[in-house]
């Protein structure tokens, strides 16, 4: 019955722990001013979770966040992610094939929150602070269980700020940003 699950650590590794580098890395600076990203993408193949790839952000000195969020399916030819602060909601996206490219562009659409999201931004605060308070209760584990919690979880965000996101797109009263930025693959 419980022949699937994992007790290696693999997802771990990929999701939680990132001090490796990670599968794919961009470094992307955006056009308008000097700021700059950089993003690492892991590809997962999990027994129960299933295929998908997560989305991390380099801290320091080689250490990656854990999983921030995961690429989307719906757009076959794109790689894009959602972000979210406080603020607005972040919809990055690039051509799957920029990546054997020197240097491409990344497109982020940005949303900016208004008034009537109190709720929304609310709920999404005590979300995340549920799963990391439970991810950081269950962090010692050695076997993938706690990981896969957390990546569930981290779904959950996902799909909330997706729908926010769809919301608000259709919505001509939330302001709406674009900014390109010029990336490459970062080894």
């Amino acid at each position: 019955m419980y022949s699937n699950i994992s007790y290696s650590g693999e997802l771990k590794a990929k999701v939680i722990d990132v001090k490796s580098w990670p599968d794919t890395a961009i470094l992307c600076k955006y056009d308008t001013n000097d700021q700059s990203f950089m993003r690492g993408f892991n590809q997962i193949n999990d027994d129960i979770l299933g295929e998908f790839t997560s989305v991390h952000s380099f801290i320091d000195n080689n250490y990656w966040s854990p999983i921030e969020s995961v690429v989307m399916k719906n757009y076959p030819k794109l790689i894009s992610w959602y972000e979210t602060s406080s603020e607005m909601i972040f919809f990055h996206f690039f051509e799957k094939d920029s990546l054997s490219k020197e240097y491409f562009k990344t497109m982020t659409d940005i949303y900016l929150f208004s008034d009537q999201d109190k709720q929304f931004l609310s709920d999404m605060k005590i979300t995340k602070s549920k799963n990391k308070k439970s991810f950081a209760e269950k962090y010692a584990q050695t076997d993938d269980v706690a990981s896969r919690e957390y990546t569930i979880g981290i779904f959950g965000i996902v799909k909330k700020i997706r729908e926010q996101e769809e919301k608000m797109k259709n919505n001509s009263a939330y302001k709406k940003y674009e900014l390109i930025s010029t990336c490459k693959v970062w080894k």
